[in-house]
């Protein structure tokens, strides 16, 4: 997979994650992939659930009006590993 105005790559969590969905929500819609280095390598994440309840709560206090029901957060295993790529 490869970058592309609907997809985006970020190794980690950065603070510019609110400004990156605003820029989806604007557009077409996208996928932020977190834990997935620029050459759509998978690098994994580190606790994955508390991983997922920091995004949704910034982009639920981050972002105004708000965008509840405009976003979904999941996470994905890594070939069976115990680590998790987000998305």
């Amino acid at each position: 997979m490869v970058e592309n105005e609907r997809t985006e790559y970020k190794e980690k969590l950065t603070a510019a994650l609110e400004k990156e969905a605003v820029a989806f929500l604007n557009a077409h819609g996208g996928t932020i992939y977190i834990g997935i280095d620029k050459n759509g390598n998978p690098v994994g994440v580190d606790k994955c659930d508390a991983l997922q309840l920091e995004i949704k709560d910034r982009l639920i206090t981050g972002i105004r009006p708000s965008v509840m029901g405009l976003f979904d957060i999941a996470g994905e295993r890594l070939n069976g590993s115990g680590r998790f790529d987000g998305k």
